[in-house]
């Protein structure tokens, strides 16, 4: 009869309790996306530190944009993350091309930006006729409104104006009340892409082209 023997209790050290949790968050975890982490090494090099919570919400915003097959249809995109006037510059889409160039005053927080309703705007670079064609009948512009509604129809949402002939801008109606805004593009005094307008609501608003003479808010 072989004499009982107590079996000897390994017990991790705590540097290989880490590496073992450490292997099953990356098992979890979603991968970053390429284009996502080339974004994200410019917001850094423009002297903004981004925490985790941040990094995997603009992670997950460019695997959504893929997913829904949006990506390859963008020329720009500013997710304003960063808290500063450079990072929130930055073109997610390409960080080499249209970066903005901020003008008058516009004030910069994590939560985004607030121009002062007469001076401040911002300047991507970006020519509708050049980079969509001459007619801009099939184009998309938006924004996250998370403030009050403009004040007067010389405030624009956004847009591009060349010598008040040629528009294509996302702005509030001309009504007495300011209750709404339209989205159109406006040639030689005619709106060639249609109108329509809705409520003013904070939230994510896009104005779309759809054809000649045919647009949605």
């Amino acid at each position: 009869m072989k004499p009982f023997q107590q079996k000897q209790k390994i017990i991790p050290s705590a540097s290989a309790k880490m590496e073992l949790l450490k292997r099953a968050m990356m098992m979890f975890s979603t991968p970053f996306d390429a284009d996502a982490t080339t974004y994200l090494s410019a917001i850094t090099s423009a002297g903004s530190a981004l925490s985790a919570t941040q990094r995997s919400a603009v992670n997950q915003l460019f695997i959504a944009l893929k997913t829904a097959n949006l990506w390859n249809s963008l020329v720009a995109l500013y997710p304003f993350v960063g808290g500063t006037s450079a990072a929130h510059a930055i073109n997610a889409k390409n960080p080499a091309a249209y970066g903005i160039a901020w003008k008058g005053t516009v004030t910069h927080s994590a939560a985004g930006i607030v121009g002062d309703g007469l001076t401040g705007y911002g300047d991507t670079g970006i020519v509708p006729a050049a980079v969509f064609g001459a007619s801009n009948s099939s184009v998309a512009m938006g924004f996250y409104c998370n403030a009050g509604s403009l004040t007067s129809a010389t405030q624009q949402d956004m847009g591009a104006r060349n010598n008040d002939s040629q528009v294509l801008e996302l702005q509030e109606t001309s009504s007495s009340s300011w209750t709404n805004r339209q989205f159109g593009c406006y040639s030689d005094g005619q709106w060639v892409s249609g109108l329509n307008s809705a409520a003013d609501t904070q939230g994510f608003l896009v104005g779309t082209t759809l054809a000649p003479n045919n647009s949605c808010l």
